[in-house]
């Protein structure tokens, strides 16, 4: 869901839960990214419990890759609605083009939630600092 570009988002949303890591080309078929915010929504075919989520994510700083954004995780129940904000954040990478994985805590019970990423833009000391960092994940694993 949202406005990210399309030729970012090979496979659809299939690559967050196939259970495979993309290589580390965010060309891979296997990476969804986009520099503009974008949402995805779960449905859970019952209550769930929640303890965390793990984004697989990519670093290259050479493409201007580097996972760092807002998420806003929005637990739906009817009718109560829970919201949580996280702070997506890794370390600067020392070489290379790199696969992390990020936990984010959520504690939280729902039947369906709302994950809304608005990355953020490109630290110092990059190049590019102040300009849109891309966010490319390949996984998103539910605990």
């Amino acid at each position: 869901m949202g406005q990210a570009p399309t030729k970012y988002f090979k496979g659809g949303s299939r690559v967050l839960t196939d259970g495979k890591n993309a290589g580390l080309s965010f060309q891979d078929s296997g990476w969804t990214g986009a520099d503009t915010p974008f949402s995805i929504a779960i449905t859970f075919a019952e209550k769930t419990q929640i303890d965390s989520l793990v984004l697989g994510v990519l670093l290259d700083t050479g493409a201007w890759i580097f996972p760092t954004a807002e998420v806003v995780i929005t637990a739906m129940d009817d009718p109560k609605q829970k919201t949580i904000k996280q702070q997506l954040n890794t370390a600067w990478p020392s070489e290379g083009p790199q696969h992390q994985f990020v936990t984010l805590p959520v504690s939280l019970e729902a039947k369906s939630i709302e994950l809304k990423f608005s990355p953020q833009n490109l630290p110092e000391p990059h190049p590019g600092a102040g300009q849109p960092a891309w966010l490319f994940m390949d996984e998103l694993i539910i605990y």
